[in-house]
C-alpha cells in the first residue's frame, strides 16, 4: 500500500427516524472527533485502517489502537478507560452466525470492562447488520446514539496525488482516460485496487487488464518479484514468480481459515495465539528441495507481506502478514483452486466455508471464497447458492458464461427471498438500497445471454417486498451496463419505463428505474422528448413524486437544452414535506448556477425580477434562499461590462430581496 497519505471524507448515515430529513453532506473524519462513539463502514481496500491509525497518531496519547481480534482476546489495560479506543476490522472476527452476535458480543463485553470509554469501530460495508448492530451497541448505554459513517470514494484530487507515485503527470490523464475506456473506472473509488491497477498498467508498459482478476494477477506477479538490485545480485537462483505465488496463497490461505494475524520465523511467545511460526507447518508440497520452508521464507520476504515488531523479548522477530485481506483472499482462492486441479476435491474445501446451519459462506470467508470461485468452475458450482452477493462482489463474474449467470441471478432471486441480499441492503441507514459498487461489481451479469432471464424477474412476482428488493437491484445493475452491451440491453427500455411510472414501487424502485432508462435510451432529440413528457406528467400530478426525487433527476438532464432558462422558474414551487435536501433541492442549490452559461444565468435573473412578487417568497420558503446570489455571480463573471447599470440594478435587487 502507498505511504501517501490524502486525506478522505466520510458521509454520516440517517438513521431509519431520519432518513429524509438529514442532508448527506460529507466531513473529514477528524470533524468526529467530538462523537461519543461511532462506527466507520467501508469496502475492503477503502482506507478504514489507514484512517484509524492517521486519527491515532493525530490524537497521540488521548487513543489507542486495537484490532477487533486484539481487543477480544488479549488483556486490556485500565488506563485505556480514559482513552479514545479504535476497534479495526469487527468483520475480520465475525463468525458465520446469522445475526453476528457473537462477534459484536465480545466487543461490547470488552467495552463494558472498560466502563464505555469513547470508542470508534470499523467494518466492512457488507458486513455490517445495519440497525442490529447499531441498536446493539445503543443499548448498553441509553439514551447515546452512535454515529454511522461510510468512508466515501477516492476524491479527484486524492487519486491524481495516488497515481502520481506510479506514473508521470503527463502519464495520469491518459490512464484515467483508458481505466475508463476498458470499464475499470470503478477501481479507481478504492485506494488499494487503484495502486494495484495503476502498477499493473505501468509494469505492462501501458497495456491494461481486462477485469478484476487479471488485475489482481498482475499486481501480485509484481510484488512477488524482486526489485532489489543486490538481493538478485547475490541470489544463487530465484524461484519461478508462479511457485512464488503458489507458495504465498498457501500461506494466505492458512491465515484465512486459522483466523491468524500471521506469522513468525522465530518464537511468538504465549501472549500471541494468532500469530504461528513458520516451522510449525509441514514442509510444503513444491519445490521441497529448496529446503522444509524455503519457498515459504522467500514468499514472505516480498512484497506480498508486510512486517510488524513485537514488543518485550520478541522485539527482533518480526511477524509478517499479507499486505492487505483482499490480496490473502484473491492469492488463497488462487492457491485452493491450484489444489482442486491437483485432484482435491472441491466439496471438501467448501465444507470448511459454509456455516452448517444455514448452509450460507461465514462471514469472515466471504472473499476467499469469491476468489475461490473465480478460479475454479468445481468451486463455483458449489458456492453460487452459499454466497451469490459475495461472489460477485468480492470476486470476478465477468469469466462466467451464460448458463452460469443465469443460474447466479437465480440464486440472488432465492436469497433475496429470505430478505435483504446478504445485508447488502440499506433500508435503515441510507436513502438509496444498494451500494454503488454493488451495481458496478454486476454489470457483466447482464448480456444478450441472460436479458431473457432478466425480463422473467423483473415481472411482477407474488411478494412485493421480495419483488422489490430483486427489482431495484437489476435495474441499478442495468444502470451500469457496459456500452458494448447497450445495443441488446435496449429491448427491456419498455419493462423498464413501467417502473418510473408505476405508484406501486418504492422511491427506491423508480429512481433506480430511471437511472436504467437513461442509461439505455440513446441521447437524442426522441429521448429528451420522452423525459420532458414524464416530467410533465409529474408536475400536472399524474404520476406521483411526493419528495420530488425524480423531478430532481429530470430537471438535472433536461435543463438548460430542453426545459430552458425562460420557463424553469415555473417548477420551483411544489407541495411542502419533510425532506429539505435531495435530488430536487440540489437541482437548485447546485446544478442551477453549474449548467447555466454567463447569458443564461442573466436570463434567469431577468425572468427573476420580473416577477420577483411571486418567485422570491417562494425561493425563501424553499430554503433556496442562495439561488440567485450564486447566479449573479456567474452572471458577472461571464458578462462582466456587457452588463448595463439598469439591468445590473435589477439583479442585484432580487438577490438581496432573496437574502434572509
Amino acid at each position: 500500500m502507498s505511504e501517501t497519505y490524502v486525506e478522505r471524507t466520510c458521509t454520516r448515515l440517517s438513521s431509519g427516524a431520519d432518513e429524509g430529513i438529514t442532508p448527506a453532506a460529507t466531513y473529514p473524519l477528524r470533524d468526529f472527533r467530538g462523537e461519543r462513539a461511532y462506527v466507520l463502514l467501508g469496502d475492503a481496500g477503502s482506507g478504514k485502517s489507514t484512517e484509524f491509525l492517521n486519527e491515532c497518531a493525530d490524537l497521540s496519547d488521548e487513543a489507542v489502537y486495537r484490532t477487533a481480534r486484539d481487543l477480544v482476546t488479549l488483556e486490556i489495560r485500565p488506563e485505556w478507560s480514559d482513552k479514545t479506543v479504535f476497534i479495526d476490522g469487527l468483520d475480520e472476527i465475525r463468525a458465520g452466525s446469522p445475526d453476528g452476535r457473537t462477534a459484536m458480543d465480545q466487543i461490547r463485553n470488552r467495552l463494558d470492562q472498560l466502563g464505555w470509554p469513547n470508542y470508534r469501530i470499523s467494518c466492512r460495508e457488507a458486513d455490517w447488520f445495519g440497525s442490529n448492530d447499531r441498536h446493539s451497541l445503543e443499548s448498553a448505554t441509553p439514551g447515546e446514539t452512535v454515529a454511522v459513517l461510510r468512508l466515501d470514494p477516492l476524491g479527484h484530487e486524492a487519486k491524481q496525488t495516488l497515481l502520481a507515485e506510479h506514473l508521470g503527470g503527463g502519464a495520469i490523464s491518459d490512464f484515467l482516460a483508458g481505466a475508463d475506456q476498458h470499464r475499470l473506472s470503478g477501481m479507481l473509488d478504492n485506494p488499494l485496487t487503484l495502486e494495484m491497477l495503476a502498477g499493473a498498467v505501468a509494469q505492462g508498459g501501458g497495456s491494461w487488464p481486462e477485469s478484476r482478476r487479471e488485475t489482481f494477477e498482475l499486481a501480485c506477479r509484481r510484488m512477488s518479484q524482486e526489485h532489489n538490485e543486490e538481493h538478485i545480485a547475490a541470489a544463487e537462483l530465484l524461484p519461478p514468480a508462479e511457485a512464488v505465488l503458489t507458495a504465498a496463497g498457501e500461506l494466505c490461505a492458512i491465515q484465512l481459515f486459522a483466523g491468524i494475524e500471521g506469522f513468525s520465523l522465530g518464537p511468538t511467545g504465549d501472549s500471541s495465539p494468532y500469530v504461528w511460526r513458520l516451522d510449525s507447518l509441514q514442509p510444503p508440497d513444491i519445490e521441497a528441495s529448496k529446503g522444509e520452508s524455503g519457498l515459504r521464507r522467500h514468499a514472505l520476504g516480498t512484497n506480498l507481506f508486510w512486517a510488524t515488531h513485537a514488543s518485550g523479548a520478541l522485539a527482533d522477530w518480526p511477524r509478517l502478514a499479507p499486505l492487505h485481506r483482499h490480496i490473502a483472499e484473491f492469492l488463497g482462492g488462487r492457491y485452493l483452486a491450484r489444489l482442486v486441479g491437483n485432484g482435491l476435491p472441491a466439496r471438501r474445501v467448501v465444507a470448511l466455508m459454509v456455516s452448517p446451519t444455514d448452509g450460507r459462506v461465514v462471514t469472515s470467508l466471504r472473499g476467499l471464497s469469491a476468489w475461490f470461485a473465480a478460479h475454479s468452475e468445481e468451486a463455483l458450482d458449489r458456492l453460487i447458492d452459499a454466497d451469490p452477493v459475495g461472489i460477485g462482489l468480492y470476486g470476478d463474474i465477468g469469466w462466467l458464461n451464460g448458463e452460469q449467470k443465469r443460474r447466479l441471478l437465480q440464486a440472488l432471486t432465492a436469497c433475496a427471498a429470505e430478505g435483504p441480499l446478504l445485508r447488502n441492503e440499506w433500508r435503515d441507514e441510507r436513502s438509496t438500497g444498494y451500494r454503488d459498487t454493488t451495481a458496478w461489481a454486476f454489470r457483466s451479469i447482464i448480456d444478450a445471454e441472460t436479458i431473457e432471464t432478466v425480463g422473467d424477474l423483473l415481472s411482477e412476482g407474488t411478494d412485493v417486498q421480495e419483488h422489490e428488493r430483486v427489482a431495484e437491484f437489476l435495474l441499478e445493475v442495468l444502470a451500469t451496463a457496459d456500452e458494448d452491451q447497450l445495443s441488446v440491453l435496449r429491448e427491456l427500455t419498455p419493462q423498464v419505463a413501467t417502473f418510473v411510472r408505476d405508484n406501486r414501487w418504492s422511491r427506491h424502485v423508480r429512481l433506480a428505474a430511471l437511472d436504467a432508462q437513461r442509461r439505455l435510451v440513446p441521447e437524442g432529440v426522441e429521448s429528451q422528448r420522452d423525459r420532458r413528457g414524464l416530467f410533465d406528467d409529474i408536475f400536472a400530478g399524474r404520476i406521483s413524486d411526493p419528495d420530488r426525487q425524480l423531478a430532481g433527476t429530470l430537471l438535472g438532464e433536461l435543463y438548460p437544452d430542453t426545459i430552458r432558462p425562460a420557463e424553469v422558474w415555473e417548477y420551483v414551487e411544489h407541495p411542502k414535506r419533510t425532506r429539505i435536501f435531495g435530488l430536487f433541492e440540489g437541482f437548485w442549490h447546485r446544478e442551477l448556477s453549474e449548467h447555466s452559461s454567463g447569458v443564461q444565468a442573466g436570463e434567469l435573473l431577468d425572468s427573476l425580477h420580473n416577477d420577483a412578487v411571486r418567485l422570491v417568497p417562494a425561493l425563501r420558503a424553499r430554503h433556496f434562499d442562495s439561488v440567485p446570489v450564486d447566479l449573479l455571480a456567474k452572471a458577472l463573471i461571464g458578462l462582466g461590462d456587457k452588463v448595463d447599470t439598469e439591468r445590473l440594478f435589477s439583479w442585484l435587487s432580487v438577490a438581496g430581496a432573496s437574502e434572509p
